[in-house]
């Protein structure tokens, strides 16, 4: 019986296979197969074409999907041996000092701004590399006010917390380390965790809110990535390919030059960092950018705090201060549901010049919460600070609490604050010793102690 095409068509496709499988296959005369691969092959002959079988066409098929994989690769290795963007590990160790003392790496913020013309950079700090047997290390996390802006490192209140635990813990080689730096958020302290835990942290203090909008990756902020924080966290974890920053910023410059080019010449280059990351300048309460900043900085934080759960590493939070009396709002906008900032604060201002003091508390922390310029933490921010420390090894740090105890009236103002939210340096104390009693509170962490 004649072969039907369809059988014809298998065995073209399948030359691999010797006549006697085909024939098995196709219930066919061996024969008559013999006699087709012939004719197939003649026909191949005459029009100069080679024969594939069904193994190299899958070679071929194979080399083709690898050229670009190997593309990628040698371009990889290449970037990699010119050292593009350079070591942009959390530490490196200090070599003038035979590597006995890591300290942070001024370059680990490249991985974060991509479009700005600076970056950032946490106080200089030496922490040994290797942690003694009688070691207590703490770290400290956040954004410019958990750095000591604008002090720097005789400014941060981590020294406070270090001060007044070596002088209670004489036997421990104390060291609390502060890896905070302006213009992050969230983002930034959950690409930390991993590295801080490599060097094994007795516990974390963490100041952080304020940021949440402008800092790098932020809702509002030139460096976003989008609306989705589980996206933004994966683009954290591939950031270290060196392919992937080089195509980052490749996108970039251009993005950059497109907007050089339509912008006038006294317009460039004279931004600060803060001025070059803001994007959206107007985000009202109920705006959909202020719910994304909200979203982003409940989820990253649970991530963060779920993270070094999971490593027995205690956390401190503190809530988040700042200026509320004595700083106007910075954008006043008046929308359907909220009043404008300007007007508030006006109230409040009139109350407390009457000696009303509890309104215009209220008065002039709704005027902060309205202002559209997002620089100050709003109350809800605290709201989800509290929520957050109830969950297991997070203790709450009442810092704002402590801050207008200790200012005048009850109403943070200038006798704290140097501007809208970075504290003079009575403020930083009282931060500091904001995070020390909340250690206390917490029994040292089951560590002895001297209170003599």
């Amino acid at each position: 019986m004649a072969l039907s095409n369809k059988a014809k068509n298998y065995i073209r496709k399948n030359l691999s296979k010797s006549p006697k499988e085909l024939a098995k296959y196709l219930n066919a005369d061996v024969n008559e197969i013999k006699t087709y691969i012939e004719q197939v092959s003649q026909e191949h002959i005459q029009h100069n074409e080679p024969v594939l079988d069904s193994r190299k066409k899958v070679i071929f098929s194979i080399i083709a999907l690898l050229i670009p994989i190997l593309f990628f690769a040698i371009l990889e290795i290449s970037l990699r041996a010119s050292d593009y963007r350079g070591d942009t590990e959390m530490f490196v160790t200090m070599k003038s000092l035979d590597n006995k003392y890591k300290i942070s790496n001024p370059n680990f913020a490249a991985r974060y701004f991509f479009y700005t013309t600076v970056i950032p950079n946490a106080p200089a700090e030496p922490f040994l590399s290797e942690k003694p047997a009688n070691g207590f290390r703490v770290f400290v996390m956040g954004e410019s006010s958990a750095a000591g802006y604008p002090y720097g490192f005789n400014g941060i209140f981590g020294r406070v917390v270090e001060d007044v635990l070596q002088d209670v813990m004489p036997d421990k080689e104390v060291e609390v380390i502060t890896v905070a730096m302006s213009a992050i958020n969230t983002y930034t302290l959950f690409d930390q965790v991993d590295e801080l835990l490599a060097e094994s942290p007795d516990a974390i203090l963490i100041y952080t809110g304020h940021n949440e909008f402008y800092g790098a990756l932020g809702a509002g902020s030139n460096e976003s990535l989008g609306s989705f924080p589980t996206f933004v966290r994966f683009y954290l974890k591939i950031q270290n390919i060196k392919t992937f920053l080089f195509l980052r910023d490749q996108i970039t410059s251009f993005s950059k030059w497109i907007a050089s080019s339509i912008s006038s010449p006294g317009e460039q280059g004279t931004e600060t960092l803060m001025q070059q990351v803001v994007r959206d300048q107007s985000i009202t309460l109920d705006s959909p950018v202020y719910d994304l900043g909200k979203r982003q900085f409940s989820s990253n934080m649970k991530e963060i705090l779920s993270k070094f759960e999971s490593a027995g590493v205690p956390v401190f939070l503190g809530s988040l201060a700042s200026n509320l009396k004595d700083h106007t709002p910075f954008e006043s906008i008046e929308t359907e549901n909220h009043p404008p900032a300007d007007r508030v604060y006006q109230e409040a201002k009139e109350l407390y010049a009457a000696g009303n003091l509890d309104f215009a508390y209220e008065k002039f922390k709704y005027a902060r919460d309205l202002d559209a310029l997002k620089f100050r933490a709003t109350s809800e921010f605290n709201d989800i600070i509290k929520d957050l420390a109830t969950l297991p090894n997070v203790y709450y740090v009442p810092v704002e609490e402590r801050l207008i105890d200790k200012s005048d009236n009850g109403i943070i103002g200038f006798d704290l604050m140097l501007e809208h939210l970075h504290p003079n340096q009575k403020g930083y104390f009282h931060i500091g010793m904001a995070f020390v009693d909340a250690i206390r509170e917490a029994n040292f962490l089951g560590h002895p102690v001297d209170m003599a």
